[in-house]
């Protein structure tokens, strides 16, 4: 079974995705901002993060950051959730290094299938 870290301040976001993910056999994890994320990361090392971009403390930018840095955690591919679709904000995202991106509102099928092409079974 794989591991899916959910980073997402947003309680009903958490809480979609985390149900979602878990009917669909998956372990999840979840944090609620980025140093969680970060922590999390390297203490269960998931198989999947799932970052969302506008989080207090730390933003998903950062946090994937600190992620990359860590050899503890720099393999992991962590995908990048957010409502700021326009192509700029794609643009950064993908000069970021996140390993795909899932707009809100998503669909369930978008997101796992996103989840599914970086960490395929």
């Amino acid at each position: 079974m794989k591991t899916i870290l959910i980073a997402e301040d947003n309680e009903l976001n958490l809480e979609l995705l985390s149900t979602i993910l878990s009917v669909h056999n998956y372990n999840v994890l979840t944090a609620s901002n980025g140093n969680e994320a970060i922590s999390t990361a390297k203490s269960h090392q998931p198989d999947v993060v799932l970052m969302d971009i506008q989080m207090p403390g730390l933003d998903g930018h950062e946090a994937l950051e600190a992620l990359r840095a860590d050899p503890k955690t720099s393999h992991i591919p962590v995908i990048a959730v957010t409502g700021n679709a326009m192509p700029h904000d794609l643009r950064k995202i993908n000069d970021a290094g996140f390993n795909g991106v899932v707009n809100k509102p998503f669909r369930m099928a978008d997101l796992l299938q996103a989840v599914k092409l970086v960490s395929p079974d």
